[in-house]
């Protein structure tokens, strides 16, 4: 299901679709959920080394 979660912090997570493309031009895109948009970017950098190009878009119902 996407949309808001209240996590047990009492926060409210958001699904957003992450696009990341490193130094070699390798493009993963994936479902990231998270508080707000930096912290969905930076856990992706963390997971995948610096961007060349990073998006992140909030979804907001619908297909993912």
């Amino acid at each position: 299901v996407l949309g808001p979660r209240a996590t047990s912090a009492g926060a409210v997570m958001s699904s957003y679709r992450i696009t990341h493309i490193d130094i070699h031009r390798q493009r993963r895109r994936l479902l990231v959920q998270a508080c707000n948009r930096l912290h969905a970017v930076a856990w992706v950098e963390q997971l995948y080394g610096d961007a060349w190009y990073i998006a992140a878009v909030r979804v907001i119902g619908g297909r993912s």
